[in-house]
């Protein structure tokens, strides 16, 4: 699990947000598209939506917010994937008892 930063997801995940991911070990081989990802390259993780692109070894890259366009990422910058698995929403009453034991501890 890790926490989203930043607001180019914003209409389905948010600042905060607990990311429930798993790494997938043949993204080199095969992808499904339209999932959401998280995708490691050697300056950033992304978490967007993966779509095929109309240019060759690479990746549409997606954000649900619409102040971010998409735009194509090279397939050998990439380093690693996560698949989104799930959430809990940085307002749950779970994220929320998480950040006060952190504190606490």
């Amino acid at each position: 699990a890790i926490p989203l930063k930043g607001r180019s997801m914003i209409n389905a995940y948010f600042p905060g947000d607990i990311l429930f991911i798993e790494e997938v070990s043949h993204w080199r081989d095969w992808l499904e598209w339209g999932e959401v990802y998280v995708v490691v390259t050697p300056e950033q993780n992304l978490v967007k939506r993966v779509d095929p692109s109309t240019k060759k070894q690479h990746w549409r890259m997606v954000s649900f917010n619409p102040d971010n366009a998409p735009f194509d990422l090279p397939v050998r910058y990439v380093m690693q994937v996560f698949q989104v698995r799930g959430k809990i929403e940085q307002r749950s009453y779970v994220a929320a008892e998480r950040i006060v034991a952190r504190e606490v501890i």
